[in-house]
């Protein structure tokens, strides 16, 4: 296409995907399939109708479905959390490791022992007494 994205599209489509393939989709703007995408760790999930209906699902019924999944996936855990974690990984991968480690601290810092902390090590314990 000749665009260069811009709001580091390119840095997070290679972290998720890796140089050589992210340069190909990049360069060659080209449709790339589900599965294909799954594959190469472009997505998590492919939705689909669930009793095999042909007809094509509407926005609802897939913004519904993927609201289930992510709830299932991350529904317990406080929204604080989830943005500490997002924070701490996205950084991992952009910044230098002592910066990281850095980050990781002021991040776990502001969160321990706060009320969503608390909530998530409660709901994650897996062996109570």
């Amino acid at each position: 296409m000749g665009i260069v994205p811009g709001w580091a599209a390119a840095t997070h489509l290679v972290g998720k995907v890796g140089y050589h393939k992210a340069l190909d989709l990049l360069l060659s703007s080209k449709f790339i399939h589900s599965d294909y995408a799954k594959s190469i760790g472009l997505i998590n999930t492919i939705l689909d109708s669930r009793d095999n209906d042909p007809q094509p699902l509407q926005d609802e019924v897939l913004t519904q479905r993927a609201v289930e999944i992510i709830d299932d996936q991350l529904g317990h855990l406080p929204v604080e959390v989830i943005h500490g974690l997002k924070n701490v990984t996205l950084n991992a991968q952009q910044l230098s490791y002592t910066e990281s480690v850095g980050n990781e601290r002021n991040v776990f810092k502001s969160l321990w022992g706060a009320a969503a902390n608390m909530k998530s090590l409660n709901q994650n314990i897996k062996h109570k007494t």
